[in-house]
């Protein structure tokens, strides 16, 4: 089981998103696209899509990015995620991602990253994996 509760950005000014996807909520990644070094998409051109949610989270689709994305045209809601190798694991029907919520893309104001993700509680992400565990 691929379990990853590593932070996301989410495309949208903070003021315009649901509750949902404001700092440090959690999310499950049910479909994901891949991006390479010059932005091409890669794992065989296709996303990599679940068959269906694990948790009782907001579902959304992603894309990651071995290199952070520089492209300025992705949808609201679009979860970007950076540094991040796992999703061409997220094959198998038994296999889910998790993400909490740690940034907003494009900023209003220039921010410390690391200032700006001490504040997050991962006990709500923790308990939602711990439940769907659980239920199994």
């Amino acid at each position: 089981m691929c379990v990853n509760g590593f932070c996301a950005a989410v495309v949208g000014k903070e003021a315009h998103l649901p509750d949902y996807l404001h700092l440090g909520k959690p999310i499950e990644i049910t479909n994901a696209s891949l991006y390479g070094y010059e932005g091409g998409l890669f794992e065989n051109g296709k996303p990599i899509i679940t068959e269906k949610p694990k948790l009782n989270l907001p579902c959304l689709s992603s894309l990651t990015s071995d290199k952070f994305v520089r492209t300025t045209d992705l949808a609201d809601k679009t979860v970007v995620n950076m540094e991040d190798y796992t999703f061409k694991f997220l094959k198998k029907p038994q296999d889910f991602i998790v993400r909490i919520i740690s940034d907003f893309l494009p900023h209003e104001t220039e921010i410390d990253f690391f200032e700006e993700v001490k504040s997050i509680d991962f006990l709500e992400g923790v308990k939602a994996v711990d439940d769907y565990l659980e239920r199994r």
